[in-house]
């Protein structure tokens, strides 16, 4: 093992970088043969890590996802052990894209999301939301780190499921603030709206805490001084309270106040509608693709001018 991860380090270009990896790969089987699983697994983490230190991104992605496909197809649990082994390939993973960020690459964060999708498949076949959550929190860093126009739409839905709302919040904060002031709560009514929307029945209001303490967070960094600005926070208080309370009455009242303001965007009236039905049972809105796509809008110039 040693040797081997000790080529993967030294592989200094794409070609030795593939030869090392096939010599893991080689290892890495014979390993399984004789069900010496950990060790195996062990191997697949520590050639993942050298080979992102290498900047060798889709070398690196590949043996992440070969990590996971195995525990899922040997039924890992999802317990503290075998979870270690993904949690730091995805740290490595991201601390490489946060240095590409911070030396103005722009990257794409696809390689890293694949490894944390594929933790995701391996933890809800584990049945295991806590670290569900976790995952979701490292998938929406790596694609805020990623640079990309679109970040904030890719994380959005990642944020809404996972329970990092400092990190959710400063993501929403950094966009408000090209956005014009008036426009700014947006973002976090938006938010807000897709977490109780994601939210799932059995955890119903753990959700509606953690979106107020990522509206608490980002008001905390973008304060609201326009007027035309308050009907939007008003109307995210009283939801999150409604919410909270389970008051169908105090939500029928912030649908008639405010509907007008709302129609404006009609995502936040198909939003509003899924919450209504997962945490009121009201009638069932169409979402269409609005989970996968609500900051769209907000993460481009066009959106925000005219969001």
């Amino acid at each position: 093992m040693e040797r081997v991860l000790k080529r993967v380090k030294e592989a200094s270009d794409d070609e030795s970088a593939y030869e090392s990896q096939q010599q893991l790969k080689t290892v890495y089987h014979r390993l399984r043969s004789r069900r010496k699983l950990m060790e195996a697994y062990g191997l697949l983490s520590e050639g993942c890590k050298l080979q992102t230190s290498n900047e060798q991104m889709t070398c690196a992605g590949e043996l992440g996802r070969l990590l996971l496909d195995a525990y899922c197809a040997d039924g890992c649990p999802a317990d503290s052990e075998h979870a270690e082994l993904v949690l730091d390939i995805l740290d490595h993973l991201l601390a490489k894209q946060e240095e590409f960020a911070s030396e103005g690459k722009l990257q794409a964060a696809s390689e890293g999301c694949k490894v944390a999708q594929a933790a995701l498949k391996w933890a809800k076949q584990q049945d295991n939301k806590q670290l569900m959550m976790l995952l979701h929190n490292k998938a929406a860093k790596l694609h805020v780190a990623s640079c990309a126009p679109d970040a904030l739409a890719a994380a959005s839905a990642s944020f809404a499921r996972g329970a990092d709302s400092a990190a959710f919040a400063t993501a929403l904060a950094a966009s408000a603030k090209q956005a014009p002031s008036s426009e700014r709560t947006l973002f976090s009514t938006r938010a807000a709206l897709l977490i109780l929307a994601a939210a799932q029945t059995d955890g119903l209001r753990r959700r509606a805490e953690y979106a107020r303490e990522v509206v608490d967070a980002f008001s905390a960094q973008v304060p609201c001084h326009e007027r035309q600005q308050k009907p939007l926070i008003h109307f995210t208080d009283g939801l999150l309270q409604a919410v909270e309370i389970r008051s169908v009455r105090l939500l029928e009242l912030l649908e008639r106040e405010y509907r007008p303001g709302l129609m404006q965007d009609r995502e936040l009236l198909g939003l509003l509608e899924a919450v209504k039905q997962k945490h009121f049972g009201g009638p069932r809105g169409g979402l269409g693709g609005l989970l996968g796509s609500l900051f769209q809008n907000l993460g481009s110039d066009q959106g925000v001018a005219t969001a």
